[in-house]
């Protein structure tokens, strides 16, 4: 279970790539769950670190459905060498707006670069918002032959992923995807105390910012180093328990 931390800034990412963690993740908080960075800030950020081995990821907005405009989004975020593209597929809401985003934005993401994958983000809360079901994300993804599937919290009002959707679904959500050959992630306002679970959910990613921030009512305050080494540690604990426990 690989961790991913979220920065929006350099500053930031010193202080989660010094922490050890395996996914530096770059979004802007201030746009949304999902909100996309400025180009530069991404490229200022991959510059920084020449000989980095943590591996990298963006996100490119919680999208309207414009697959046109995402493919862009997802061509030019690849371009800049990112791992993994991540896209909240916000705005399509029935299963087959969600196949044609996400076949295009990944033939976009693989055009530009052959080593990045294309990551179909959808949100546990998406009752409040009508937006696509977690099944039909997973269906669509499936359809697709697309890559990753990040399950998330669009609404950051207090609630995290556990609160909007049971543990039995997201048992059942990870393990359709692997059976698929598609790898999976969960995040949404996930804390130290919910680890034990997601160990034994078993996604492949898990991602993590408002637990690590300075303040912690407030996911686009900087975060703090301390929390941030302190989260690092304990999951590549606890993965390593499972780990030798499974052999």
């Amino acid at each position: 279970m690989k961790l991913l931390i979220s920065v929006q800034s350099l500053e930031e990412a010193k202080i989660a790539v010094n922490s050890g963690c395996d996914i530096l993740d770059i979004k802007n908080p201030s746009e949304g769950s999902l909100g996309a960075n400025f180009p530069w800030v991404l490229k200022d950020i991959i510059d920084s670190f020449p000989d980095m081995r943590c591996e990298t990821s963006a996100t490119i907005g919680d999208l309207y459905h414009k697959p046109g405009t995402a493919s862009l989004a997802g061509y030019a975020v690849a371009s800049l060498g990112i791992k993994y593209v991540k896209a909240g597929l916000y705005d399509s809401r029935t299963y087959e707006q969600a196949v044609e985003m996400i076949s295009t934005v990944k033939r976009a993401v693989e055009m530009a670069n052959k080593k990045s994958c294309f990551v179909a983000c959808g949100f546990a809360d998406w009752r409040k918002f009508d937006g696509l079901s977690p099944q039909n994300l997973v269906r669509a993804t499936i359809k697709a032959k697309g890559d990753i599937v990040l399950l998330d919290t669009f609404i950051k009002d207090g609630s995290n992923l556990f609160d909007n959707i049971e543990v039995d679904e997201l048992f059942q959500l990870v393990d359709t995807c692997h059976k698929s050959g598609i790898r999976c992630a969960l995040a949404g306002s996930i804390k130290l105390v919910d680890l034990g679970r997601l160990v034994k959910i078993s996604p492949d990613f898990i991602g993590v910012r408002g637990a690590i921030c300075s303040d912690q009512k407030n996911r686009k305050s900087s975060i703090d180093a301390d929390r941030t080494a302190e989260f690092v540690q304990r999951v590549k604990k606890i993965s390593a328990k499972r780990s030798n426990f499974s052999d």
